[in-house]
């Protein structure tokens, strides 16, 4: 009796693992299906994007810097990282001439509205020194919806930060998803490792 309990157990157990990984096989699947590219990468810098006119107007104001008050001229966040792996890249179709393909120790710039957010508190968010794995979408960014715009660099003088969009620069956002960014840690470094096995077998079933 106490062996057959066990392999009804021991059957539950292998099923409840394989309807989870075929669950996750499916998620990973629909990210990749949303994504142009998706990298192993290390956050490496980030750069509030301000309107200068307002950034100006607020240091006379208050005579000075006050980072509490960024979100007055804070307009959105530019995370540089710099690839380690890419583990997916969609292929440039023909008559896009622009297209540039990424590869290992390139860096990526990843643009998120609004001012640079707590890691506990934003939507995305990414500390330097980190590792990520993260399924990105290519994100137009038109000069006209950024008229004053430029890449705040709080470590160069005022003089050196450039205008944004940088139309030498291509720029991605996050996929809308929970899983579309996570820190490779012990516990996600599986779904980086399920992640390229599902690339995989997509290649071999092309």
């Amino acid at each position: 009796m106490k062996r057959a309990w066990l392999t009804v157990l021991i059957a539950a157990l292998t099923a409840s693992v394989a309807a989870q990984s075929k669950k996750r096989q499916e998620q990973i699947e629909d990210l990749l299906k949303k994504s142009d590219l998706v990298v192993v990468a290390t956050a490496q810098a980030t750069y509030p994007i301000i309107d200068i006119e307002k950034y100006r107007l607020e240091r006379e104001e208050r005579g000075g810097y006050d980072p509490r008050r960024r979100s007055r001229y804070t307009t959105g966040t530019v995370y540089k990282l710099v690839i380690n792996e890419v583990l997916y890249q969609k292929p440039a179709r023909q008559s896009d001439r622009l297209h540039r393909e990424f590869h290992a120790d390139d860096a990526v710039m990843i643009y998120v509205p609004g001012p640079p957010a707590h890691p506990l508190q934003g939507p995305v968010t990414f500390m330097a020194g980190t590792e990520y794995i993260a399924f990105l979408k290519r994100h137009h960014l038109d000069a006209d919806d950024f008229p004053r715009a430029v890449q705040q660099d709080l470590n160069a003088p005022m003089r050196d930060w450039v205008s944004f969009p940088n139309p030498a620069e291509t720029y991605f956002s996050v996929i809308p998803d929970p899983l579309a960014v996570k820190v490779v840690d012990d516990v996600w470094s599986k779904f980086v490792a399920e992640t390229r096995a599902v690339v995989k077998t997509m290649r071999l079933t092309r």
